[in-house]
């Protein structure tokens, strides 16, 4: 009975260990962003050396939670970056700088979720579906109502869009209606990624290029409404689906128009889009009246704005509630990204500061001896590819950019981030391993192949040739 009883010992302590390291690491996240914030804006030194250590810290602990390819790559990127380091005799202040590279992505990624966490205190998610049940019935319908707001609300909630559209619009109705909707939303949600500041492709694309928020904006703006467009086209003329019953099935039972127009509330409606144009247009003012890199501005908004929400719904009482829903559920679902961010700076890092990154340089003297466009086409080619097969375009951006920078030639910043952000863009469409085309396969129960390749191949070899045209004009190539 002994051993058993000591065996028994052993793993009531392995969990009460696993448990009190699962708290400090989700509290260290919790403060990191914080802590980020403060150290930045007050231009406190000390703070940020702490603020370092602290990742250090999150970034050993999040490495064994870490799943999949992230795992994989994380250690294998940070190997490689301290075989660098070590080889090149780094002092300790380069090793610093490595893990404090991409502090501001990881503090953008852990508290952008916070941003809709009063969504459900405000009541604006029951009118939005009120107003779909009632008044979109056809299927081009559909399609524009779904499309328009994953654009609309993935600007300002990022892949959290995703799992609102599926719990408003795909609980009830046909199987290919609800294809329909995800299809139209995963449309809307991919053309957010040129211009939306709380995507991480523009934070991580604009800290690298130095390029400014509003200067992209135009560009990035447009280029989503072509392909917006370009969805609904190809949709339109898809003779391959079907039609789909003209009223959806659903638990509500409406007697006449007129009824159905009093149930929808149209304030909460205009008040939640008030709400993400305010959450964007502070973010911008702020970037363009003080120069506040959009990596910091976000993650500032995030914590902030749903504490002037709550207070304007007159229900600050639920802020303990949603931050330990945050606590619970949001945090602790991040440790692949902690890991690949962390450690692509990392590397980022070792190679500026090693002889190594000089044989990038090398290469990329040949390649940049041919047309700058021609070249940005084949690289932003590249980085979809490569992320098709797995390896995620913060990799290849991180060491492009590092490359480049080392390189005496120095493309127009704004046209090398544009490029960079076109590559990820088609990446996220076509990519298994994308956030989107995982979230979107497992809500049709279909593989994320299915859901990147099979359905978007023929978008995606459209979508190159008409963004890169409008490149051309809008850099007069």
């Amino acid at each position: 009975m002994k051993p058993q009883s000591a065996g028994v010992n052993l793993e009531i302590g392995t969990r009460a260990n696993n448990s009190v390291i699962h708290h400090i690491r989700t509290s260290l996240c919790a403060v990191l962003p914080l802590l980020f914030l403060v150290a930045t804006y007050l231009t406190l030194d000390k703070l940020m050396t702490v603020t370092i250590i602290v990742m250090a810290i999150v970034l050993i602990l999040s490495l064994p939670k870490a799943t999949g390819s992230s795992r994989i790559l994380g250690y294998c990127l940070i190997s490689l970056s301290v075989l660098i380091l070590v080889y090149s005799g780094s002092e300790l202040q380069h090793w610093g700088e490595g893990i404090a590279k991409n502090i501001d992505l990881v503090s953008l990624f852990l508290t952008v979720p916070f941003l809709s966490m009063p969504l459900i205190y405000g009541n604006y998610l029951s009118s939005v579906e009120r107003l779909f049940i009632i008044k979109v019935k056809k299927n081009y319908q559909v399609y524009c109502f779904s499309m328009i707001i994953s654009f609309l609300m993935g600007a300002v909630f990022n892949l959290a869009t995703m799992h609102i559209i599926y719990q408003l619009f795909c609980q009830n109705g046909s199987k290919e209606r609800k294809e329909l909707i995800l299809l139209a939303a995963h449309r809307g949600f991919t053309a957010c990624i040129f211009w939306s500041p709380t995507f991480f492709s523009v934070g991580l694309v604009l800290s690298m290029t130095g390029v400014r928020w509003i200067e992209m904006f135009p560009y990035g703006f447009t280029i989503s409404l072509a392909i917006l467009v370009l969805g609904l086209i190809i949709d339109v003329i898809d003779k391959r689906r079907k039609d789909f019953p003209e009223v959806m099935e659903t638990k509500m039972d409406l007697e006449d128009s007129q009824t159905q127009y009093e149930e929808v509330n149209y304030k909460k409606i205009w008040e939640l889009l008030l709400i993400g144009f305010l959450v964007l247009i502070t973010t911008i003012l702020l970037n363009t009246l003080y120069g506040i890199s959009i990596l910091v501005l976000v993650p500032t908004v995030a914590i902030s704005f749903p504490l002037v929400w709550l207070i304007f719904l007159k229900k600050i009482t639920v802020l303990p509630t949603i931050f330990r829903m945050y606590y619970q559920v949001e945090l602790p679902k991040h440790h692949n990204e902690i890991v690949l961010f962390t450690s692509i700076g990392l590397l980022s890092s070792a190679l500026s500061y090693s002889e190594v990154g000089l044989y990038m340089v090398a290469a990329l003297e040949k390649l940049v001896a041919y047309d700058s466009f021609i070249t940005m086409m084949v690289i932003s080619l590249a980085i979809a590819i490569l992320f098709v097969i797995g390896i995620s375009p913060i990799i290849t951006i991180t060491l492009f950019v590092a490359s480049l920078q080392m390189f005496s030639v120095i493309w127009d910043p704004l046209f090398l981030a544009l490029g960079l952000i076109i590559g990820w863009a088609l990446g996220i469409v076509l990519a298994p391993f994308a956030a989107l085309n995982l979230v979107v396969g497992i809500f049709l129960n279909k593989t994320p192949f299915e859901v990147g390749i099979k359905n978007n191949w023929l978008y995606a070899t459209l979508m190159f040739p008409i963004i890169w045209g409008l490149m051309a004009i809008f850099f007069k190539y």
